[in-house]
């Protein structure tokens, strides 16, 4: 009850609690490894991720894929660059539902096979998707490419935020998801110099191919990655 006196016999003792880290420890030798490796794939997803969304109705009206492999393609007027038909549309949101159905997918098989090995395989799928949109070898493909890639990428992402937290010290692990989850903006920044300026003006194969050396940044960056955190107690 209300203003009774409880007899405590003894001393209360309060543990003193941690300091919170500071950016010197953020990039202590013990941890400069992990935090730029998650930056660098933080990067490599937000420049393939904010690229996919501007990208994949271009391509599809300026039929990149089958201007690629015709000699006898009709150059598209510049004024036309930014007109999009019903069927590219269409397409587009078909692409879209890659998100739907490989997140779900992936969340369950990263929770049954743990972070590192998932994050290995999307980085592979990433990689190979990326790839095949350079060559441009088929129509079909090439739908098919932009749609494992928009999945992959997207399901990569979500991996990373879960596993960028678990991977990191208690007191340092504010400041270093911070500065990991910033290298996702700088990608979506430099998409913004790549989509239009160089893909839409230029040339895609120009853009596929800087997606792909993303890509393989990625899949080289989760090869370095030797923490596995599923199950494991938060340091």
């Amino acid at each position: 009850q209300n203003k009774v006196e409880l007899e405590i016999e003894g001393r209360l003792i309060v543990e003193a609690s941690r300091k919170r880290g500071t950016f010197s420890d953020v990039i202590a030798p013990s941890q400069r490894k992990q935090l730029l490796l998650l930056f660098s794939l933080f990067f490599s997803a937000g420049l393939i991720v904010y690229s996919s969304y501007t990208m994949i109705p271009y391509m599809l009206e300026n039929q990149y894929c089958y201007n690629s492999n015709n000699n006898n393609s009709t150059i598209i007027p510049e004024a036309e660059k930014c007109k999009f038909g019903d069927g590219v549309l269409k397409e587009t949101a078909l692409i879209t539902t890659a998100e739907i159905i490989m997140i779900p997918i992936f969340a369950f098989v990263n929770e049954l096979f743990g972070r590192i090995k998932t994050l290995r395989l999307l980085a592979g799928v990433m990689f190979i998707s990326s790839l095949f949109l350079v060559f441009c070898i088929d129509s079909t493909i090439f739908v098919a490419c932009l749609y494992l890639q928009r999945g992959s990428v997207q399901s990569l992402s979500l991996i990373l935020f879960i596993y960028a937290p678990e991977s990191f010290p208690t007191h340092i692990r504010g400041l270093s998801c911070g500065l990991t989850v910033g290298g996702l903006f700088v990608g979506g920044l430099l998409s913004s110099c790549l989509v239009y300026p160089v893909g839409v003006l230029h040339s895609f194969a120009y853009l596929t191919g800087a997606l792909t050396a993303a890509a393989l940044l990625a899949l080289a960056c989760v090869f370095g990655l030797q923490t596995e955190t599923r199950g494991a107690d938060l340091p």
